[in-house]
């Protein structure tokens, strides 16, 4: 199962790699090396479109960043009247999560559900760690919001 698993993965790289050097010869730019790939997709994460949701009175910022750090589609602005970033992000569909002794625990975002035995959500609030639960932290408009997979340590 491990074999076959390796070897799809090694086909969607090569795969993938195959259709970025197409594209980029197609249009007259010079074949990537490794290093501009890279760039190459940074510079594909910063220019993403955004997504604008609801109507309220409340209007934040929020990115969703994956383990590697590149953006997954994901900057949403959204307006809400809702007083909690839970409810906000509930309303819309955007984390799912069960009710726990410690309040809301996030195990989905965006449909990505996570193995809680590795990996967290993990909530942030103007570029720091969130110091209280998603469900505890108040929604204000003059603050940006983070939601970023991190492995369990």
């Amino acid at each position: 199962m491990k074999r076959i698993f390796s070897v799809t993965l090694i086909l969607v790289l090569v795969l993938t790699s195959a259709l970025y050097l197409t594209a980029c010869s197609k249009h007259g730019e010079k074949e990537p090396t490794s290093s501009n790939y890279i760039e190459g997709m940074l510079n594909d994460v910063s220019e993403m479109e955004y997504a604008e949701l609801g109507k309220g009175k409340t209007k934040f910022k929020l990115e969703i960043v994956d383990t590697f750090g590149y953006k997954s589609n994901d900057i949403y602005f959204i307006h809400t009247d809702k007083k909690y970033l839970s409810d906000a992000l509930l309303e819309f569909e955007l984390i799912k999560g069960e009710e726990g002794q410690y309040g809301l625990y996030v195990d989905t975002v965006v449909g990505v559900t996570l193995d809680n035995k590795t990996e967290f959500w993990a909530f942030y609030v103007n570029g720091e760690k969130a110091q209280t639960g998603v469900d505890k932290i108040e929604v204000k408009s003059t603050d940006t919001y983070a939601i970023k997979r991190e492995k369990i340590k």
